[in-house]
């Protein structure tokens, strides 16, 4: 009993101090109505940004570029007002984080559709849902903004 109660003791206290994201999905087959879900939780530290954002479908001319901010997790995620209203900055504080700043662009589509944006983008209109889980892995670029090559993290995907 006390050797079996030592390992239970270990693995809660590992437990305790995990820090790690699950994502959850369930299709149509297996939902009692035919209902797609998704779900994630963040569990990985930080102050976190809390705001479920929906971007609007936009058009665009044929030579737009869209800016590519650096991936945070704490709060403000971005300030990018061109993406949504509720993505402007918060007075001059925020203007001036160092992510408030585009760190690149990319060439913009002729169309986007509208899509609900978290911290990390999670499902358009038309029901494409998008979404990542954490894993062991080894990370060998730093974002262009920190002299690396890096242009997108999981979030501006």
């Amino acid at each position: 009993f006390g050797m079996s109660m030592m390992f239970a003791v270990i693995a809660l206290a590992l437990l305790e101090s995990a820090s790690a994201c699950t994502a959850i999905g369930v299709g149509r087959v297996a939902s009692a109505d035919g209902s797609v879900m998704v779900a994630h939780s963040d569990d990985s530290g930080g102050m976190g940004d809390p705001r479920l954002v929906r971007v609007r479908e936009q058009d665009y001319e044929g030579n737009a570029s869209r800016p590519v901010y650096l991936s945070v997790s704490d709060y403000p995620r971005l300030t990018a007002p061109e993406r949504a209203a509720e993505y402007a900055p918060l007075g001059d504080f925020q203007s001036s984080l160092p992510w408030s700043k585009p760190i690149g662009y990319i060439p913009q589509v002729a169309h986007t559709f509208a899509y609900w944006d978290a911290d990390y983008g999670l499902g358009n209109e038309h029901g494409l849902i998008m979404a990542e889980t954490t894993c062991a892995a080894r990370l060998t670029a730093s974002p262009v903004s920190l002299n690396g090559s890096a242009l997108f993290g999981i979030e501006e995907l």
